[in-house]
């Protein structure tokens, strides 16, 4: 009985005790910790690792991104040459017009900054005026300001007119020019559609397949050039008797020739000659034709695409002069607008400076001041927009030359000099002096930041990672393959050396480098946070128990896991990557 009660009373007190300390536990303060790394300068590495397998080198086809006329194409099949070499180029005059007028409005926006920063000069020099007060000798200058405001505004009425004047001369000689190309193209395609008559009666003039296909395409150039419909089979003495169409808007033209005269009849003589190199197209040389008559169907296509280019040419000559007539008018007048306003200005500085300055006056100094300020500074934004403009014309020329992104040797020119070619048609093969390449099938997600020329770094499942080979892309297919549902594009490398190591079918691991930047300031990525739309990070404040969150502006996402923060952490901060026993 006493060994009982001694039991409970034992049993008793370790409950007691374990309640006492769970209680007590419970009480004591939660210690939250911070897993953080601190901000640091250095470099980040953007790379994409995928698989691929050797294969034996392929032909690489070179294509241009716009159609145009082919004027330079220097090699021929089995010649060698080097990366980066020019191997084609096209007619870029129409451009390089379009690059003249831009560059031109770099000039005159430049022009207008630095009126706009002697405007805010003035303005300057009229508040520091103000607040010193006025002296006779300054009455004296305010008078000669405005009387030389009055003598430039009269100057810039007189440039304006003389501008116009230029502008009307310059437009009505482009117009002339152009009409009598527009005259000259009618003489030259009645000539060709004789000579296609020639050949139809010589050799078409069976009503098969083809000869009713010429029949059909003549009697559309016809109603185009001549305005006369079913003339599929007249002979040369029945089409020279006709005189609508095209032919027709071009003797309007001339007898009266208004702008819009001339323009319509531009359009319509391209549209028939267009209509006529169809035409010529669809003849099919036959072994029964004589040389003659061969060189003639050659020559009568060669002239119609020439009398193409000339009209056309004449039409973008006509649109660069209609703005550069808009934006020499604009800039004159302007120039009357900014005179008027240099007077209005001078007359008010010289009103002020004879009835002294108030309070009030100088506080609307001090605005015009900042309105001069916010012009100088929205100009210094007109020009930079007139830079990227140039700029994006200068792209589009390089667009019209065609460099070869691998060394090699020319295995096939598909075009030749003077023939228009369309747009990603095949030029030019260029095989690799190389042995084999490497075929990759890229996902969606990562395609995007590869481009042609970078560099991989290849290692092959059949050495050792030690062993290293290096590559470079020289081809990326725009169409997708899906793969298990995924959408991928193949990706083409080209070894940078050649080695007996290297054989066809093996498997190669390639991490390409795909941009690098030096010291920038980057965190672990999982340190980012989203919150209503922006991204922040939480940096811990000195005593190291709180934080501090932050927006920032994210840039280049590496390989290492890290990104780099373009705006919000400095140097040292110490980021928080994670927290333990806290939210």
């Amino acid at each position: 009985m006493i060994l009982k009660k001694k039991s409970f009373w034992i049993i008793s007190i370790i409950i007691v005790v374990l309640i006492g300390g769970g209680i007590y536990v419970s009480k004591k303060p939660t210690v939250v910790e911070y897993d953080t790394v601190v901000a640091e300068k250095g470099e980040l590495i953007q790379e994409v690792s995928i698989t691929g397998s050797v294969k034996p080198a392929e032909e690489v086809e070179l294509a241009f991104e716009r159609s145009g006329k082919l004027t330079y194409l220097p090699f021929q099949v089995g010649k060698e040459i080097k990366k980066g070499q020019t191997v084609a180029s096209q007619s870029n005059a129409d451009i390089a017009a379009q690059i003249k007028q831009a560059r031109a409005g770099v000039d005159s926006a430049k022009a207008v900054l630095q009126k706009y920063e002697a405007v805010l000069s003035s303005e300057q020099v009229k508040l520091n005026e103000y607040k010193l007060g006025t002296r006779t000798e300054e009455i004296e200058i305010a008078e000669t300001t405005v009387a030389n405001a009055e003598l430039s505004l009269i100057n810039a009425k007189n440039n304006l007119t003389d501008v116009k004047n230029n502008a009307v001369s310059a437009i009505d000689e482009d117009y002339d020019s152009a009409l009598s190309a527009t005259a000259s193209a009618v003489s030259v395609a009645e000539n060709q559609l004789y000579t296609m008559t020639d050949l139809q009666e010589a050799h078409f003039s069976e009503y098969d397949n083809i000869g009713n296909i010429i029949s059909d395409a003549k009697s559309v150039t016809v109603l185009a050039l001549l305005g006369q419909d079913n003339t599929g089979r007249w002979t040369n003495y029945a089409l020279s008797k006709l005189n609508g169409g095209a032919k027709n808007d071009v003797a309007v033209a001339q007898n009266n020739p208004t702008q819009s005269n001339i323009e319509l009849a531009l359009i319509n003589m391209k549209d028939s000659l267009q209509k006529e190199k169809n035409a010529l197209d669809k003849i099919q040389i036959k072994p029964a034709f004589t040389a003659t008559q061969i060189l003639n169907l050659s020559t009568a296509k060669t002239n119609i695409s020439a009398e193409l280019t000339s009209l056309a040419a004449k039409q973008q000559t006509i649109t660069v002069q209609k703005t550069t007539n808009i934006n020499n008018i604009s800039t004159a007048e302007s120039a009357i607008t900014e005179a008027e306003n240099a007077l209005a200005s001078a007359k008010s500085n010289l009103s002020l400076k004879q009835a002294g300055y108030t309070i009030e006056q100088i506080s609307t100094q001090e605005a015009a001041v900042k309105q001069a300020e916010a012009n100088v500074n929205s100009q210094k934004a007109q020009i930079k927009s007139s830079e990227a403009n140039v700029l994006n014309y200068q792209a589009q020329i390089g667009k019209t030359v065609l460099k070869s992104p691998i060394s090699g040797i020319i295995t096939k020119v598909d075009a030749k000099l003077g023939e228009i070619v369309s747009a990603n048609s095949t030029v030019i093969k260029v095989i690799s002096k190389a042995k084999y390449q490497i075929e990759a099938n890229v996902p969606e997600v990562d395609i995007a930041n590869i481009k042609l020329s970078d560099i991989a770094v290849v290692t092959l499942d059949a050495y050792s990672s030690d062993k290293e080979f290096q590559a470079t892309v020289i081809k990326i297919d725009p169409a997708e393959t899906i793969i298990d549902n995924v959408p991928t594009y193949k990706v083409t490398f080209q070894f940078a050396e050649e080695s007996e190591l290297i054989k066809s079918g093996m498997t190669a691991d390639l991490d390409i480098l795909t941009e690098k930047k030096g010291s920038v300031i980057s965190v672990p990525q999982r340190a980012i946070l989203k919150q209503n739309g922006d991204k922040i990070v939480r940096i811990l404040n000195e005593d190291g128990l709180e934080f501090t969150e932050v927006k920032v502006t994210t840039g280049l996402r590496g390989s290492n896991g890290n990104i780099e923060i373009l705006k919000g952490v400095s140097v040292g901060d110490e980021v928080v990557i994670s927290i333990k026993n806290g939210k």
